[in-house]
């Protein structure tokens, strides 16, 4: 068996059913093939939390709660606002992933 790579992360453009089901994904690998831990790192925009800061914080909450209830080990949340983001210095088409 080959030995994961540092972070459970899937690859780009893979998660394609959503932040749900890539957390429940990710807290299904078993403990014993990453007995040093498994860290993911999940990124997510405030509006795809909910409308406002008390709705965003309870979803967040919520999943997160899952996660660690279907024995997630590690998660390291990036919650990004645009607005803080610099523009990219290239064609938008050339940097689809950020």
């Amino acid at each position: 068996m080959k030995p994961f790579a540092p972070g459970a992360n899937p690859m780009h453009g893979r998660d394609k059913k959503g932040a749900i089901a890539s957390l429940n994904s990710v807290a299904k690998l078993p403990y014993k093939h990453a007995e040093d831990g498994i860290s993911y790192t999940f990124s997510i925009i405030p509006g795809a939390l909910g409308k406002d800061d008390q709705e965003r914080y309870k979803n967040l909450s919520a999943m997160m709660d899952g996660y660690f209830e279907k024995t997630g080990q590690h998660l390291k949340v990036l919650y990004i606002h645009y607005y803080n983001m610099k523009p990219p210095s290239q064609p938008r088409q050339e940097h689809n992933h950020l």
